[in-house]
């Protein structure tokens, strides 16, 4: 099989650098998340914001590695991860409002939604990772906004601040979709990297902040 570098060397430079930010940025906010988790004194709670925190560091690390190494079967191999690893930032983002915020019926009813798409996004990358983008970036967006389905609740449960900033969020990630799916111009999945690095730099402030 013929393997395609689907970047040139430059944008591969910009998207490692890019992404690799968000490296010791996640460590940080794993050690933060975890201190509030402890301190919160439920366990449940204290899961949800370290699975966010670890899914962070996971996607982060997946994405420049991915973008680092030369074209290759490795680079395939952390492809599939990288692509992979999307999912694990959405369901993780989604943990810790379901055993913190929402709970009950509700809490359980999402987080089995998000970490149950994730799992066949997970398995459906493993295999085709180039076939049906379209349907996979649409599911990554689902999955996102899927919080209007417990809207009401969570608009009961969390102050003003907390759903500004997660709304601002996920309108980052939303527009940043733009530039994963179409190749408008050289650097757009740099583009891409700056939307999810302002995405996850908002939720995380909601969550440590307002959950």
């Amino acid at each position: 099989m013929k393997i395609i570098n689907k970047f040139s060397r430059e944008e591969e430079i910009a998207n490692a650098l890019s992404h690799g930010l968000g490296i010791p940025l996640s460590v940080i906010a794993l050690v933060f998340l975890s201190v509030k988790g402890v301190k919160s004194g439920n366990s449940l709670s204290a899961v949800g914001f370290i699975s966010f925190g670890v899914s962070l560091f996971i996607m982060y690390t997946m994405s420049t590695l991915y973008h680092s190494l030369r074209p290759g079967r490795a680079k395939r191999v952390f492809e599939r991860l990288d692509h992979c690893s999307i999912y694990i930032l959405i369901a993780g983002t989604y943990t810790p409002f379901c055993f913190t915020l929402l709970k009950g019926k509700a809490g359980w009813i999402l987080f089995g939604f998000q970490w149950g798409l994730a799992l066949i996004g997970i398995i459906f990358k493993s295999i085709w990772i180039d076939r049906w983008v379209a349907a996979a970036t649409a599911v990554y967006a689902a999955m996102g906004w899927s919080i209007i389905f417990v809207i009401q609740t969570l608009l009961a449960s969390i102050a003003y601040g907390g759903f500004l900033l997660l709304l601002i969020g996920g309108i980052l990630y939303t527009l940043g979709i733009i530039f994963f799916a179409l190749p408008l111009f050289k650097y757009h999945h740099g583009v891409w990297h700056f939307f999810v690095l302002g995405g996850s730099i908002t939720h995380f402030f909601c969550v440590y902040l307002y959950l």
